[in-house]
């Protein structure tokens, strides 16, 4: 999984919280070569925006758009400033699609 395979949904589940659907992106990668990184980290995106798009996303969970759903990117490390532009940049795509994404890092 990870970056390494884009065409897979790494994690999937409810927050108990706010009953809101999670899709989890983990990125463990480090940022020695920002470029792949962003570029490998864009597909990602991009795949998991497909699956709410097509609706796979209500195969697992029919609810989710009444009570919303979010990527979240698990860093291994520190994003780099062009990362979370990418992120900010990936929010305005996600919000008409009832989706927010956001991000923390992950310390071992």
């Amino acid at each position: 999984m990870s970056l390494d395979n884009t065409d897979t949904i790494d994690a999937f589940g409810i927050d108990s919280s706010d009953g809101q659907a999670v899709l989890t992106i983990v990125d463990g990668w480090d940022w020695q070569d920002e470029r792949a990184h962003l570029i490998a980290l864009q597909s990602k995106l991009n795949a998991y925006f497909a699956f709410v798009e097509s609706n796979q996303i209500a195969e697992i969970e029919p609810a989710w758009r009444e009570k919303g759903a979010r990527i979240e990117v698990l860093f291994k490390s520190r994003p780099s400033d062009s990362a979370i532009s990418l992120l900010k940049t990936a929010e305005v795509v996600a919000k008409p699609l009832n989706l927010g994404v956001c991000h923390r890092v992950h310390s071992v």
